[in-house]
Parts: structure tokens; C-alpha cells; sequence
């Protein structure tokens, strides 16, 4: 009897773990719950005040050729010191800036990974102007799909920018980083370092099951306890 429980609640929990999963698009707020096996680090592009071409490409960590654009104007590389970016970001940080001013903004930024696909991407976004905003990321995975997140932008320098990122069932190529609202109505923005999952990578922390899986799993734990005492 014992065993058939024991088969019963396992099959149980892989159906919810398919259920959860199948063909979703997840938001994803923290770097270590992303758990990135590769990463793409601005600090490439140049030293702080750098005017960086659009378009541009750019290696990852892992060797992997990146697209990277916007609708109009340069970037420009910024560091998260005093007198450079005094954001939110950590101390230190190396940073891609929109910096379109001449266009009444900037952004968004589209993300190109060419040939390779992915299955997870994500990275810290802040506001140029202070206040509140809503960032967003699209995949480019045949549906669009999207995931949003609200921000505040501070000039903390505390590493409290919100990190921003997506999980898909469905590999994409493309992701297009932007601001759905911010203050003074003017979109542009900077971002952190980029991690992301390659298409057939292993995460590289252990993803935490999820809130129902852990009910099945305590359920069980009970029924023991229930047949010890009998």
C-alpha cells in the first residue's frame, strides 16, 4: 500500500511540473533564479563615456556573436562610481545607456543571438530618470510573449535595480529590452550584465520546486507519519 502511495504522489508531482511549465513564459526577478551559464559583460565595449556604434556585436563570456541595437542614436557605456552612473545599480557595474536624448528617448533594445537560441535571459534595468517605471522583455519565440515588472529608480547604489528576466519552454533568438512607462515620459534606460541559458545548457543552480509540488511532497510525509501511528 505504502508503495502505491509512493508512485501515485510521484506521478502526481511530475504532472503538476508539466502543467506549471508547458509552453509557459515565467518572470524571473533574481540573477541566482535564473542560474545564467553564460553572460554578456558591456565592460567589452570600452571604458565609461565610451559613444558605442548602433548597431554593434559583441562576444558573450562563452564566445557566442550578439547583436545588439535600438531604434535610433548611439549607446554610451556607463559604470555604476560617482560622476559616471549614480543609479542603483551595485558599485562597480558596467553599463549600456540608451542615451538618446537627440530622439526624445532611447530604447528599446533589441538583442540578437543569430543562430543560437536560448532559454532563459535576463539583467538589472534602471530608468534614467528617478521614479517609478515598468520595464519589459519580449521573446522572440513565434508569439512575441512578454513579461513585465515594475521598478523604482533610485540613486542608491545599494544593487537594488530590479533584475528583470524570462524562462521559455520554447528556445528563442531574439529578446527586445524596453520601458513600458517611466518618469518625465522619457524611456531611456541602462542595463547590467546580461545572463542568459544557451538552448540545451544546464542551469547552473538547481531550480526550487515550486509551491504545489512542495504540498505533494508534504502530503506524503504526512500519510507516513499517519501509518506509523497505526
Amino acid at each position: 500500500m505504502i508503495r502505491k502511495t509512493i508512485l501515485f504522489l510521484v506521478a502526481g508531482a511530475m504532472i503538476l511540473s508539466v502543467t506549471q511549465t508547458k509552453g509557459a513564459v515565467t518572470l524571473v526577478t533574481s540573477r541566482s533564479g535564473l542560474g545564467g551559464t553564460d553572460s554578456i559583460n558591456w565592460g567589452l565595449l570600452g571604458n565609461s563615456f565610451t559613444s558605442v556604434p548602433n548597431p554593434f556585436v559583441i562576444l558573450s563570456n562563452g564566445g557566442l556573436p550578439v547583436t545588439v541595437s535600438q531604434a535610433g542614436g548611439n549607446f554610451e557605456r556607463r559604470d555604476e562610481v560617482n560622476g559616471s552612473w549614480g543609479g542603483n545599480f551595485s558599485p562597480g557595474d558596467r553599463l549600456l545607456w540608451t542615451d538618446n536624448f537627440d530622439v526624445g528617448g532611447g530604447g528599446p533594445i533589441t538583442i540578437d543571438f543569430g543562430s543560437s537560441s536560448l532559454t532563459s535571459f535576463g539583467l538589472q534595468i534602471q530608468a534614467d530618470f528617478l521614479g517609478a517605471f515598468t520595464a519589459q522583455l519580449q521573446v522572440n519565440d513565434g508569439s512575441n510573449s512578454t513579461v513585465t515588472e515594475n521598478g523604482y529608480s533610485s540613486g542608491s547604489d545599494d544593487g537594488s535595480a530590479i533584475f528583470i528576466g524570462v524562462s521559455s519552454s520554447v528556445p528563442f533568438s531574439q529578446i527586445i529590452i524596453s520601458l513600458l512607462s517611466a518618469n518625465n515620459n522619457l524611456d531611456d534606460f541602462a542595463v547590467n550584465q546580461a545572463d542568459f541559458i544557451p538552448a540545451g545548457s544546464t542551469p547552473s543552480a538547481p531550480e526550487v520546486p515550486s509551491v504545489a509540488i512542495w504540498g505533494v511532497f508534504a502530503a506524503f510525509g504526512g500519510c507516513i507519519a499517519w501509518r506509523s501511528r497505526k
